[in-house]
C-alpha cells in the first residue's frame, strides 16, 4: 500500500521534531523520527492492525507510537496518515 500524509499530519510531525530538538535534544527528535517512519511502514504493510474509529474524521484507526498516537485512514490503495498527535493533546479541540 502507498501511504500519504495530510497537511495536518506534516505539521504535527514537524512540530513534534522542532519540540523534540528543543526540549530534549536533536540526537533524540532523530531517534524519534526514525521510529515513527518504521511505524508507518508497518502501518503500510498492515493498516488494519487497529480497529476503526468512528469517533474520530475519517472514520479512522488509532495507532499508539509511544506519546505520539498516529491516525491513519485506510483508503482503497493507500494509508492516509491523518494526525500525529502528542499524547498530551487535547484532543477535543481538534477540528474535525
Amino acid at each position: 500500500m502507498i501511504d500519504r500524509t495530510t497537511r495536518q499530519a506534516d505539521e504535527d510531525f514537524y512540530d513534534l521534531f522542532a519540540d523534540g530538538v528543543l526540549n530534549v535534544s536533536q540526537a533524540r527528535a532523530e531517534a524519534h523520527e526514525a521510529e515513527l517512519f518504521r511505524t508507518f511502514a508497518r502501518l503500510a504493510a498492515d493498516p488494519r492492525t487497529a480497529r476503526e474509529r468512528r469517533d474520530l474524521p475519517p472514520p479512522a484507526r488509532l495507532h499508539p507510537d509511544g506519546a505520539h498516537p498516529i491516525i491513519s485512514a485506510v483508503e482503497r490503495d493507500h494509508i492516509l496518515i491523518v494526525r500525529n498527535l502528542h499524547g498530551r493533546q487535547d484532543w477535543d479541540s481538534l477540528p474535525s
